[in-house]
């Protein structure tokens, strides 16, 4: 063989082994960068007195990575509560979208919000909330439905019909 053609040889193999390499990495990675099932999202109130509370949970029965830190979640929920640990509100969709670094959730399919105490409802369409601010943006189609007896602690009116 000439100097060459075992040159040209040398290239080929170095590439192919190279190429396998590098398949192998990706592939060996790729089921970490994939998704899963049962995502959650922990947030915490300010420790005081070394006592971590929970103030949000973001759950999602499936998820898959968008981008680094972009998270694309299905059946997202998003779950708020008080410093001593009851439930204030819950928030539902089909499909959303998490930073998980800027702790931001935003979706453009249907939101269902409703309080733990069930005195007030809403639904629409696309949203946007945002931790840091706590701060819950319906974008269209919103319908609010409040309970005004429960809210105002009103007594029932009897009907006046026979």
């Amino acid at each position: 063989m000439n100097r060459r053609a075992v040159i040209a040889l040398s290239l080929v193999f170095a590439t192919c082994a190279t190429a396998f390499f590098l398949t192998e990495v990706v592939q060996a990675q790729a089921p970490k960068l994939g998704g899963g099932k049962d995502f959650k999202l922990p947030i915490y109130y300010p420790a005081s007195n070394g006592v971590r509370a929970l103030k949000t949970v973001v759950t999602g029965a499936e998820w898959r990575f968008v981008t680094n830190g972009l998270i694309a979640l299905t059946q997202p929920k998003i779950t708020n509560y008080l410093p001593d640990g009851t439930s204030e509100w819950i928030v539902t969709s089909p499909a959303c979208t998490v930073d998980i670094n800027t702790k931001e959730a935003h979706g453009p399919t249907n939101i269902y919000f409703r309080t733990a105490d069930q005195r007030l409802f809403l639904t629409g369409v696309g949203f946007l909330w945002q931790h840091s601010s706590s701060l819950l943006i319906l974008s269209n189609k919103v319908f609010t439905w409040i309970d005004r007896q429960a809210l105002t602690n009103a007594p029932k009116k009897e009907s006046t019909k026979p």
